[in-house]
């Protein structure tokens, strides 16, 4: 118990509630802190959560950034120590050191002339600064016109990652010759407009603010999977290496068994733009093509969390995983099977019990390339796309640098092109060291508990009356995510991570709504924060009386368990 400095003219009873208060006090801060240092090794940290008097900014069981920074303490050496047992790269014949030479080269400075350093170097502090960002203006002016001027040349060599169609000498996602037109519709209200195979259908509504749907109009008696995408217009680029890799790798010839739900938001004066998209883009039978228009509005809004319900409601599958265009999975391979470990040939391999289960959620793990590095490098989404493709400079580019297995996502971690966790964000953290070592006779692993809450992984989830959707009070950029995946806790629903499989998160700039989260900019930081608060209080007097999925009470050994 702590010394307690007592004042010499208390009595001798006031010295002794004096010092009981004190106790009481320190008893109480301790609490507050939910840490007890471990007696031995610091293996025994237990984590504490907020449990009674919650903010309502967070769920219950909340574990605090302090308290995740000492968990990650012990656990992220371990995380390092599984990634470096499983390296088995050699040196002499990596794939990721021409990627590595490159971003750690002279970055965007290779579209600098000598006349700009000479500039540079004659300028110091803020009117170097200020030039910098002058000619880096300057540099992306000649970065789009290289762009431009090799952009056949970078295309021909991109179209390896993309699936052609021999028949129709076309790639899925890509332009072919107008066969037809489509007549524009809106006028002041918004506009929801559906496209499979080039014939419009006609969509399902969804009220606002939905939090659940019925599954009535569409007879599910098998597993299948489907994905929904919901990128904006400048990022449709991505189509063709997604429906690339979104397909199952016995089926390289039908392709119905892998549908896909991609639905845009845009103005309703970008119509007439989407239906040209629509007109002379090669979109397979397996695509359904939605999208989504808004009338002007004084103050902006991406309605993310309304696109995806919309999305998971024109899904005709018994399972559906939500993913942003920017998540490439591993891609798959036809013929002599090989080491590409193909997401979705992974799920389709679940076990039946989590196949049948109504209340499994199962993670797609995702990892990051190195976004810093990365960005200094291309200015655009298609730059990105394109990154040294058109170089002759460098023979390997981001997509010949994609991780396609284990061993390959491991080289990438230790070449430090590829990074576990997103930025130093909390997000992100359920994929731990054992993640590597598991055999891959192992698909699923069935997941303890999480190490803290505010997580967002992307799930594979049943299409069930009972299946939460997202709620659409979140809007632009922040807790969309994150508010799902704690609705599923509360709800009772038990996670699941994939043993093999994965996905990539393709950098590419900033979108306006997340630099405007970021900077504050119309409030959106505090308004989604306030929107958050009140969806929690909702759902923890919903779910009071539910068991909600854990969050770890203490540093466990490990947060898996195999499912043979």
């Amino acid at each position: 118990m702590a010394r307690i400095s007592v004042p010499p003219n208390m009595t001798n009873e006031s010295k002794k509630e004096a010092s009981t208060d004190a106790d009481t006090s320190l008893r109480k801060k301790s609490q507050k802190k939910k840490w007890k240092k471990k007696k031995g090794s610091s293996d025994a940290i237990k984590v504490g959560v907020k449990s009674k008097k919650v903010l309502s900014d967070y769920p219950p069981d909340h574990v605090t950034d302090p308290q995740l920074t000492a968990v990650q303490r012990i656990l992220n050496p371990r995380l390092v120590s599984a990634i470096q047992a499983t390296n088995r790269s050699d040196p002499s014949n990596n794939k990721y050191s021409n990627l590595t030479a490159l971003w750690k080269s002279k970055k965007l400075t290779r579209f600098a002339s000598p006349e700009d350093y000479q500039a540079l170097s004659s300028l110091s502090g803020k009117a170097r600064a200020r030039k910098r960002k002058d000619l880096e203006r300057v540099w992306e002016r000649r970065e789009r016109q290289f762009e431009k001027t090799n952009r056949r040349q970078g295309e021909a060599k991109a179209n390896r990652f993309v699936l052609w169609d021999d028949a129709r000498n076309v790639c899925e996602g890509c332009e072919v010759n107008a066969t037809r037109s489509y007549a524009p519709k809106g006028k002041t209200k918004a506009l929801l407009r559906v496209f499979v195979n080039g014939e419009e259908r006609k969509p399902f509504s969804l009220s606002a603010h939905t939090t659940s749907f019925s599954v009535s109009a569409v007879i599910v008696t098998t597993y299948a999977l489907s994905a929904t995408l919901t990128p904006s217009p400048n990022r449709l680029l991505f189509l063709p290496h997604i429906l690339y890799r979104w397909r199952q790798s016995s089926r390289c010839v039908s392709f119905i068994h892998s549908p896909l739900v991609l639905i845009v938001f845009a103005a309703l004066s970008d119509e007439p733009a989407l239906l040209s998209y629509v007109a002379t883009h090669y979109l397979p039978p397996r695509v359904q093509f939605l999208f989504y228009l808004s009338p002007p509005s004084s103050e902006p809004q991406f309605p993310i969390n309304l696109l995806r319900n919309i999305a998971i409601r024109h899904c005709v599958t018994s399972h559906y995983l939500v993913m942003d265009i920017d998540l490439w999975p591993t891609r798959p391979f036809c013929g002599t099977p090989s080491s590409v470990v193909n997401l979705f040939d992974e799920l389709m391999k679940l076990p039946p019990s989590v196949q049948a289960s109504p209340t499994a959620a199962v993670i797609v793990p995702t990892f990051f390339f190195n976004r810093p590095l990365f960005l200094d490098h291309c200015f655009s989404y298609s730059s990105c796309v394109l990154l040294c493709l058109c170089s002759s400079l460098f023979t390997s580019s981001a997509l010949d640098a994609f991780p396609e297995n284990k061993t390959d996502l491991v080289n990438c971690l230790c070449s430090d092109c590829c990074h576990v966790k997103k930025n130093l964000i909390r997000t992100h953290v359920y994929v731990s060291g054992e993640w590597f070592t598991a055999p891959s006779s192992v698909v699923v692993s069935k997941v303890k508990c999480f190490i803290a809450d505010m997580q967002e992984p992307y799930v594979l989830l049943p299409r069930l009356n009972s299946t939460p959707l997202y709620d659409e009070r979140f809007v632009n950029y922040g807790y969309n995510k994150v508010q799902q995946i704690e609705h599923l806790r509360a709800a009772g629903f038990e996670f699941f991570i994939l043993n093999n499989a994965f996905v990539m998160d393709m950098p590419h700039p900033d979108s306006t709504f997340r630099r405007d989260y970021v900077d504050g900019i119309r409030g959106d930081a505090l308004r989604m924060r306030s929107v958050f608060a009140s969806f929690l209080s909702a759902i923890n007097d919903k779910y009071a009386n539910r068991s909600r999925f854990p969050i770890c009470t203490k540093v466990l050994d490990s947060y898996y368990v195999p499912l043979e």
